[in-house]
């Protein structure tokens, strides 16, 4: 999968699990989205900020297959360039997606850290 990732899209490992979940056809669709997210990841979909006491400040959200997928990612600086990390990818099914993101907030923060100062 990473071969067909822009380079500054980043699948948090747990988030990757969640795509494996879809059908071929709707991972399909995400891959489609992430693409698009890559060219603007803090312009495409909706900033999240707090939800449903949630703090997803700094997340965003979009849409794919109808309505039916949620793809929730973060907007962090490298310092080169702007990096969607892909929180979670989940159906659609109430609040699940945004719980998921907000539950793994701290380990994403601490991932993001540690894949920067790797690279660096």
């Amino acid at each position: 999968m990473s071969e067909v990732l822009p380079p500054n899209v980043w699948f948090f490992p747990d988030a990757r699990t969640d795509l494996g979940r879809l059908d071929r056809s709707q991972r399909v669709l995400v891959l489609r989205a992430i693409v698009k997210i890559a060219r603007a990841p803090d312009r495409v979909g909706k900033p999240l900020g707090h939800l449903a006491g949630l703090n997803l400040e700094g997340f965003r959200s979009v849409y794919v297959d109808r309505k039916r997928i949620r793809i929730v990612w973060k907007v962090t600086e490298t310092g080169v360039v702007q990096v969607a990390v892909i929180a979670a990818v989940a159906e659609r099914q109430g609040l699940v997606v945004y719980r998921t993101a907000a539950q793994r907030r701290e380990a994403i923060g601490a991932w993001i850290q540690k894949r920067i100062e790797s690279s660096g």
